[in-house]
């Protein structure tokens, strides 16, 4: 994924900053959070590992996009998840 670019990279894309590579169930839980709703979100479990690289997927999109990340209660829900 690229921050910079908003959307998935093929991997001879992916050179250069911003560029984050991210696992095949990290890809599918990150589409879970657009769609599923909140109570069957917190129903499912995730591996740690995939945890751990959504919540650094938030933090570094958040950072860039906004200015006061310490602020937002999304990343409270995401470590909620895991």
């Amino acid at each position: 994924f690229h921050i910079a670019r908003g959307g998935y990279l093929c991997e001879s894309c992916m050179n250069g900053a911003g560029a984050l590579p991210l696992a095949a169930e990290v890809v599918a839980r990150l589409a879970n959070l657009q769609s599923l709703p909140a109570a069957k979100l917190l129903q499912s479990t995730i591996s740690s590992e995939a945890g751990r690289a959504i919540e650094k997927f938030y933090q570094i999109y958040f950072h860039f996009h906004l200015e006061e990340i310490g602020k937002l209660r999304a990343l409270e829900f995401v470590r909620e998840l895991r």
